[in-house]
């Protein structure tokens, strides 16, 4: 701080307090404050050191001002190595307006002000005080306690940790030596005694004579009886004879669990249903409810059907799907089953049960695994279907000589005991446009994929559909009533998997040597997205291509696979392919086709996982 005078000549207008300097923690300077209080100046000088904080008190008299200083040192605080100084004054914000005061700026004096104290200098030298602040120590302080150091040698106390003995110790209680020679005991096993024992009955001797009774040995005879009552099985899947479908529509069956037979059973297996004319109107989709708990009693068999054996199967499976014309089975059964199942030479027919719907299959192949304590077999195969195809049914050639229905042709691929289910919109080929070479189930499926078709067998019949890939086009499915509304509270597990296709809106759609050239285009659209031509034997109609191209069209943009994995209600049952599903997931309601359908059981439990295809 510069030795500068301070005079000033007028008094202060208002009580306003002057503060120069900085209070900052790092400051070696001296603030100055000055505070005019009844005409007088009272001067409070602070100096701060960095090492060791000084108080200086200061006594003058000024011309025309009377100057009061004083210095106070307060050594009884503990202060770190850093400086700080604290105050009861902070710095303060600096203002733009002037200040006007009693007393004048006092002019600079040349000479310095005498005082009974002066100014402080700084001393070299260390001043000692009785408390201050503490210098570092180069060296470790001793306290009362202090770490220990790490000792080279074991440090012996009331308990530490056992050696390993090497030599045995003598206890009241040890392990036995076995010893070389025999132990006596009080009992003992005894030598088998060679000499005989006499005793007071012996062997009695036969006699040679005959004893007379009045009764003599009875005969068989092969009288057989009668009774009224008889083992019970379960019903064994029914035939209905075939009759062309009414429109619009005509059910035939309501499902009741009552049965009532108006005629003598005639020893057949089969139970014959005739159609019964409910009502014509049809019926409302089937809402599943939602329930706190759902209790569902799971009957599970596996039975041959040649005899009605019932199969010891702790668990099995099945899985269908669009893509494939049959089921694929799979069962685990005990190694004792294995002449049970095995093909000899022709695969054995088995009906497995799931709560009352049947899927009659074939074991194909039959697998033994033994492993400790456990032998089993792995029995797969696929539904009854599968003599359809390789390598069970015969390839053959096929061809229309003279104009047929695309119906009259799949008809006339399949054997004698195959009917047919057809669902596709019927069309008209000329002859000689029709020609294949192969197994049945092959040509069926190529007269179906013609009109954007797919087969499907029947679970526990011999009988194929033909459907509709896209019955109705997606973009038409709101106004649609669904087949099943499915709530989220039974569904276990919930997956969602989104793929994108190709976005089209238009398709041209060929035949070959007798067909037509359709162009289809998705309504409402300009159909300028045009799709790769397709060209087929068998579009030889309208129908045909305006069904190719609305499959093609309809299987488009993003799409949305839906898993879902619930239990077999009595609702629905096993959930079929095509059926229109309303699924509520809490925030969005879903509604698609079931694609996919895959049926687990493993006594008591039993789970299906259905796939639905949904379009955003």
């Amino acid at each position: 701080m510069a030795d500068t005078d301070l005079v000033f000549h007028l008094p202060p207008s208002t009580n306003a307090d002057l503060v120069f300097g900085d209070d900052g923690p790092d400051s070696n300077e001296i603030a100055v404050l000055l505070q005019p209080r009844l005409g007088r100046l009272q001067l409070r000088a602070i100096a701060a050191v960095s090492l060791l904080p000084i108080d200086v008190a200061a006594r003058g008299q000024l011309r025309p001002l009377a100057l009061r200083a004083a210095a106070r040192y307060d050594n009884a605080v503990l202060r770190g190595p850093g400086t700080g100084v604290v105050a009861g004054w902070q710095r303060a914000v600096p203002e733009t307006a002037a200040t006007s005061s009693r007393f004048a700026a006092s002019s600079p004096r040349s000479r310095r002000v005498a005082g009974v104290w002066a100014s402080a200098e700084k001393c070299l030298s260390g001043v000692t005080v009785a408390q201050g602040a503490l210098a570092h120590s180069r060296r470790a302080t001793v306290a009362g306690w202090q770490r220990s150091q790490s000792r080279a040698s074991r440090t012996a106390t009331a308990w530490a940790a056992l050696t390993a003995l090497r030599h045995r110790r003598a206890t009241l209680w040890q392990m036995a030596g076995r010893l070389a020679t025999a132990t006596a005991a009080a009992w003992q096993e005894r030598t088998p005694i060679r000499q005989r024992r006499a005793t007071r009955w012996q062997e009695g001797a036969r006699l040679s004579r005959g004893v007379a009774a009045p009764f003599s040995p009875a005969l068989l005879r092969p009288k057989s009886m009668r009774a009224r009552w008889q083992n019970a099985w379960h019903p064994r899947p029914g035939v209905r004879p075939p009759r062309p479908p009414e429109p619009p529509f005509d059910p035939c069956y309501i499902p009741d669990p009552h049965l009532v037979f108006d005629a003598r059973w005639d020893g057949s297996p089969n139970l014959l249903f005739v159609c019964e004319r409910h009502d014509s109107t049809p019926p409302g989709p089937i809402v599943v409810p939602v329930l706190r708990t759902y209790i569902v009693v799971n009957d599970i068999q596996l039975v041959r059907v040649a005899d009605g054996f019932v199969l010891e199967a702790p668990s099995f499976s099945v899985t269908f799907d669009s893509d494939s014309w049959t089921c694929a089975f799979q069962a685990t059964l005990p190694a004792s089953a294995m002449d049970d199942v095995m093909p000899a030479p022709d695969p054995v027919l088995l009906e497995a049960r799931i709560n009352g719907q049947a899927f009659r299959v074939l074991a194909e192949s039959v697998t033994r695994t033994r492993r400790f304590g456990e032998r089993r077999l792995q029995v797969s195969g696929r539904g009854w279907a599968s003599e359809l195809g390789a390598p069970q049914a015969p390839a053959g050639s096929w061809a229309n000589t003279e104009l047929r229905t695309a119906q009259q042709l799949a008809e006339e691929v399949l054997p004698t005991g195959w009917s047919l289910d057809w669902q596709l919109d019927d069309w008209l080929v000329p002859a000689g446009a029709w020609s294949f070479q192969g197994v049945p189930i092959d040509a069926v499926k190529r007269i179906a994929e013609a009109a954007g078709g797919y087969v499907r067998s029947a679970r526990a019949a011999r009988t194929l559909s033909v459907l509709h890939r896209y019955p109705v086009a997606p973009w038409e499915w709101g106004d649609e009533t669904p087949d099943i509304i499915l709530p989220a509270d039974p569904v276990s597990v919930e997956g969602i998997e989104v793929v994108d296709k190709a976005l089209y809106n238009a398709i041209y759609v060929s035949g070959e040597s007798a067909g037509v050239l359709a162009h289809i285009k998705r309504s409402g659209t300009a159909g300028d997205l045009v799709a790769p031509m397709v060209t087929d034997a068998l579009n030889t109609d309208p129908i045909v291509a305006r069904q190719r191209g609305r499959a093609v069209l309809s299987d488009v943009g993003r799409q949305t696979r839906v898993s879902l994995e619930l239990p077999i209600l009595p609702e629905v049952g096993v959930i079929d392919l095509g059926a229109m599903i309303d699924f509520d997931d809490g925030t969005v309601t879903r509604r698609g086709l079931v694609r996919a359908n895959s049926v687990s059981a493993a006594y008591p439990r039993v789970r299906q996982v259905v796939e639905v295809e949904t379009h955003a």
